[in-house]
């Protein structure tokens, strides 16, 4: 198990119009080896034994009407089962949490996974986002 937070790539908790990278910071773990390296991509999780994890990920905004969406990417040569994305689009100013939520395969400690955020407006974290990784 990984719990992980995560911000934008430069610390704040701000969402730009577009796409948005994000840095992650471990928080607790059971996987030994598990570790965060800023890649291109922002924060990737890396040290994951090979096997099947569920992951889920959430993000608490502050936003304008627009479009938003939060994503569970991962590079190397695992698998990814189905399209984790939570995506909402809001019609006035407010409160939202996205949710992402998938299944990966990691099949070697090199794979990674990472995260972004995508929209067609700006907005505001409430709090960092959270991400955690558990083997089945």
């Amino acid at each position: 198990m990984v719990n992980a937070a995560f911000k934008r790539s430069d610390g704040q908790l701000a969402v730009n119009n577009g796409q948005t990278l994000m840095n992650v910071e471990i928080t607790e773990k059971t996987i030994p080896g598990a570790y965060v390296t800023a890649t291109s991509k922002g924060g990737e999780i890396r040290g994951l034994e090979p096997g099947t994890y569920l992951v889920f990920a959430n993000l608490p905004l502050t936003a304008e009407a627009g479009w938003y969406a939060l994503s569970i990417d991962k590079t190397g040569n695992g698998n990814m089962v189905g399209t984790p994305v939570g995506e909402q689009l809001l019609n006035g100013n407010g409160y939202t949490r996205l949710n992402a939520v998938g299944f990966i395969t990691i099949t070697s400690e090199t794979d990674g996974i990472w995260l972004r955020i995508d929209s067609n407006h700006d907005a505001s974290m409430r709090s960092h986002g959270s991400i955690y990784i558990i083997r089945i």
